[in-house]
Formats: C-alpha cells, sequence, structure tokens
C-alpha cells in the first residue's frame, strides 16, 4: 500500500506538544491516525536523532529528504499534520490504499504548482518524486492529499473530531496526545484482522526460537496467547506518544480498554513506574523501560493469567507475590549493530531479594 512517500511528507512537516488542529481534521474512527503539532520542528528533531544514533548514511539522506519536504512552496513548515488510513475493509496488501495526509498550507495553489499539478477546485493530480497523488483544499489552512482521487473526494476534512478522539483514546491516551510532539492512535476493533495476523506470525517464531534450541516454549507461548485473547477482547484504541529532543526519545503507551471489561479492572489504580526506574543506573542510554506491578488488581489479572496456563508450572503467579515492579536499561555502545545488549541491566524491585534470587 503506497503509505510511504504520503506519510514522511506529513512527519516531515509538523511546533511540537499541544494536540495538532490537522487531528481534528481527520476521523476519530479511522484505523490508524499518525499526527504531528510542528512540521519544521519535527524534522529537525529526527534528523539530529538519526544523526545521534549514527546510523551510516541513513542521517544525511533523511536529513536530505525532510529539507526537501520542508521547504515545499505554499507548504507551512510551522503547522500541524495528520496521517489516517481511513475507509472500510481496507486491503493492506494492495499496493495503492485509502491514505490521506492533512497538511498545513499557506498557499494551497502554490503547494499545487510546486508539485506540478494545476490550481483550481475538486480534486487535483499533483507528482509527489515520481508518484502520481492527488490533493483538494479542505479549507482552514490545510490539504487532503492521498493516492487515489475516490478517496479524497469522499473525504471531509472538517473540523469537529477532538470529540470523538477523546472517547475513543480515553483519559490516559487523551493525556498523551495532549502532551506529545507525535501522536499514532490505533482503532484495534478495526485492526484486529492485522494484530492477529501479526501475532501468529510472531507465535511461530517463538515456536521454532524453542524447536531450534531443544526448549518447549509451548506454556509461554500459551500464556502469551491467553494474554493477546483477553486484549483483543476488550482493547478499543492504542495511543503512543513521542516526545524527541536533544536526549533522545521518549515512548508514551497507552491501551484504551471497554469500561468495566476485565482489562479495564486490571488497569485500575495507582501506579508510578517512573519511580521503579531509578533502580537502574543513569547512564547515557539507547533504551530504557519500567514497569509497576505494585497495584493489586494488576497482580490479580497476572495471577489469573497464570491460573489459565498451568503449563507455566505457576510461574508468574509466584512472581507476582515477590516483585512489585521491574526496570532495565540499555546503556549505549560503540556502535548500534555491535554488542548491543553487553551494557544492559535489569533491576527487579522486592522485599525478598534473596528469596526471589533462588527462582531465577
Amino acid at each position: 500500500m503506497k503509505f510511504s512517500a504520503i506519510a514522511l511528507v506529513t512527519l516531515a512537516g509538523t511546533a511540537l506538544a499541544d494536540r495538532p488542529d490537522a487531528m481534528d481534521r481527520v476521523p476519530s474512527d479511522a484505523y490508524l491516525v499518525a499526527s504531528v503539532n510542528n512540521v519544521q520542528a519535527f524534522a529537525t528533531e529526527i534528523t539530529e536523532m538519526t544523526e545521534a544514533l549514527n546510523i551510516p548514511g541513513v542521517a544525511d539522506e533523511l536529513g536530505m529528504f525532510m529539507g526537501m519536504m520542508t521547504n515545499i512552496p505554499g507548504l507551512d513548515a510551522t503547522g500541524s499534520a495528520a496521517f489516517a488510513i481511513v475507509g472500510d475493509n481496507v486491503d493492506f496488501d494492495a499496493d495503492e490504499g485509502p491514505v490521506v495526509a492533512v497538511l498545513p498550507v499557506k498557499n494551497f495553489d502554490e503547494f499545487v504548482q510546486a508539485l506540478e499539478g494545476t490550481p483550481g477546485a475538486g480534486v487535483i493530480e499533483l507528482n509527489m518524486n515520481g508518484e502520481t497523488v492527488f490533493a483538494r483544499n479542505i479549507g482552514g489552512g490545510y490539504a487532503a492529499v492521498g493516492p487515489m482521487a475516490d478517496v479524497l473526494s469522499g473525504f471531509d476534512g472538517a473540523a469537529g473530531n477532538h470529540a470523538g478522539f477523546e472517547s475513543r483514546m480515553g483519559k490516559a491516551g487523551t493525556g498523551i496526545a495532549d502532551a506529545s510532539d507525535v501522536t499514532i492512535v490505533v482503532n484495534i476493533t478495526a485492526m484486529e484482522p492485522q494484530l492477529r495476523e501479526g501475532f501468529e506470525g510472531f507465535r511461530g517464531n517463538m515456536e521454532m526460537v524453542g524447536a531450534m534450541s531443544g526448549q518447549d516454549m509451548g506454556p509461554q507461548v500459551e500464556m502469551m496467547s491467553a494474554g493477546f485473547e483477553a486484549f483483543m477482547r476488550d482493547a478499543r484504541a492504542g495511543i503512543m506518544g513521542l516526545n524527541l529532543n536533544e536526549g533522545g526519545v521518549g515512548f508514551d503507551l497507552a491501551v484504551n480498554f471497554a469500561e468495566g471489561s476485565q482489562m479495564a479492572l486490571a488497569s485500575t489504580g495507582e501506579s508510578d513506574s517512573s519511580a521503579v526506574l531509578k533502580g537502574v543506573p543513569d547512564m547515557p542510554f539507547l533504551f530504557a523501560w519500567s514497569m509497576d506491578f505494585s497495584n493489586a488488581t494488576t497482580k490479580d489479572f497476572m495471577k489469573a493469567m497464570s491460573a489459565m496456563n498451568p503449563g507455566t508450572g505457576n510461574m508468574l503467579a509466584s512472581m507476582m507475590d515477590q516483585v512489585d515492579g521491574m526496570s532495565g536499561v540499555m546503556g549505549s555502545v560503540p556502535a548500534v549493530f555491535g554488542g548491543l545488549f553487553s551494557n544492559t541491566v535489569m533491576y527487579w524491585q522486592t522485599d525478598n531479594p534473596g528469596e526471589f534470587r533462588k527462582g531465577v
């Protein structure tokens, strides 16, 4: 499906935090929505990050691409942008799909001419990096751009979708969207076939690894499968927020579950994963994470998952009795592709470390 060029234009063009106005222009029930607050700021941050990672060739090529995209005449590089997969029964294996990018423009006609189009009303054909795409002026300083003319013709693009997003994302997800440079919202109900396909691939890989290593991965795989089924039954939307600065990238993740569902109840209560993160060293890092298990409802849910899979030997339930949280840090290394895990530290928060070590 032709996502790449339009998605990169969307992300190349977005100033940072506060929910983007462009997000208000795409339907809240779309399969997937990605939005950025400020095109130019994001382009600068992502270029600096790739330079810091020092991945050969990527930083230079990405920097050139971002610079080209943010300098398209007529594009408002200080505005927000959004990218959405819309429609019903989307074929993700098709060469082209119902993708719409809502891009900020200060002069729509100038933007069209810069991409070899002829200014006018309705849907206009453009040439974007050698690919034919289409655009339509949706007013308010925004243009809708996509690979399918009929999709753009039927795309409303009117403001007024923030309330729908708040309902779909829930309180935690809305908080992430309001505080992130980049927000991604996945409609889990609509994406169920794709998510199931992805999990089956992961499950198959786990079983293959077990067979190659002579280990019986069956109990672990079954436990993960039970967790996945519970997730798919109760989840309504997944939300990811990204914040970029000179120190790296921060990820915030949330899932909005159906009210009153088992997963919603298991996710209810106070937690503080940032406190658990203090257990790992303060050092230059590539990736860091933490999880707080201290909440009673979380422990009960994890124990229930363990009970559903007796082949695990009650391992997870026993761990929940001993552990209140865990965190880890993958420290920076001289080369990303050489000894990536050689500087990794894990921390387990427990009141009885001696007893916990016996089970490790």
